[in-house]
C-alpha cells in the first residue's frame, strides 16, 4: 500500500482512467473489490449483486452511458 493509504485503481467514468483512491476508511480491500468511492475515499464495500444494481441505477439516472453491445458477426 502506498503511503497515507493510497492505491491506483480503475474507475467507471466516461472516460477510462486510473485514479488515486484513498482506502483509510477500508484498508482491507483487494484487486477485483467493488466500491463505492466519493471525493478520492472507498466509502463502502459492495458485493458484485450490489455492485450491479448500483450501476443500473446510476445509469437509469443517467450519471453513466449504457454498457456497450456487444458486436456480433
Amino acid at each position: 500500500m502506498a503511503a497515507g493509504g493510497r492505491r491506483r485503481a480503475r474507475a467507471r467514468r466516461l472516460r477510462r482512467e486510473i485514479r488515486v483512491i484513498r482506502l483509510t476508511y477500508l484498508p482491507d480491500l483487494e484487486v477485483g473489490d467493488w466500491t463505492i468511492v466519493h471525493a478520492g475515499f472507498a466509502l463502502t464495500k459492495l458485493d458484485a449483486q450490489e455492485a450491479g444494481e448500483t450501476l443500473a441505477l446510476l445509469r437509469d439516472v443517467g450519471l453513466l452511458p449504457a454498457p456497450a453491445e456487444p458486436a456480433t458477426t
